[in-house]
């Protein structure tokens, strides 16, 4: 896509993120599916500047989902069947909130 001339249009620049950064960027991602803003997409997906809507969809949940895997390997195992038991009342419950 050219641009009209005489315009100079640039994306924004965004530092490296620290890992909170990513997944609040993340969440964000999948809460607005995929069109968080473009400095959000900026910041998720950097150093890489492709921030198609689908990338950084498949991105935001390979951070989380690495995340949630090494936070849950630091609980003590009672905590994973009281996860699991809340979970399951949770959908039983036709997802009312707890």
């Amino acid at each position: 896509m050219q641009q009209p001339e005489g315009t100079n249009i640039t994306e924004p620049r965004v530092s490296a993120p620290s890992l909170q950064g990513k997944i609040e960027a993340a969440l964000m991602t999948l809460a607005c599916q995929g069109d968080p803003g473009l400095k959000t997409k900026l910041f998720l997906m950097h150093p890489s500047r492709d921030i198609e809507k689908q990338n950084c969809l498949k991105f935001a949940t390979v951070v989380l989902s690495r995340t949630i895997t090494a936070s849950l390997q630091a609980l003590p195992p009672q905590h994973f069947e009281t996860i699991s038991k809340e979970l399951a009342e949770y959908l039983a419950s036709e997802f009312e909130s707890p």
